[in-house]
């Protein structure tokens, strides 16, 4: 996982790209310097299996961590 990331794309263009709609209480405004722990637009599959464009927290969590929260100083994995 990178250190930081922009997400910069307009609205409605990442809305078409991805065929998703937009959840109820989602903000949208572009996103220049996002670090790991910040609220970042998200593209899933809802209950109805139809793509939904909401906010969630990007990270990592480890799995030795003790509680499900992101730890700050986990930034980068590997794969084996």
């Amino acid at each position: 996982m990178c250190g930081r990331f922009t997400l910069r794309t307009k609205l409605n263009l990442l809305l078409s790209q991805f065929a998703a709609e937009m959840a109820g209480g989602v903000e949208w405004e572009p996103l220049y310097n996002i670090p790991p722990t910040t609220t970042v637009p998200v593209a899933r599959l809802n209950e109805a299996k139809r793509r939904e464009l909401v906010r969630l927290k990007w990270g990592l969590i480890p799995s030795s961590a003790k509680a499900n929260k992101i730890h700050n100083g986990t930034i980068n994995a590997r794969s084996a």
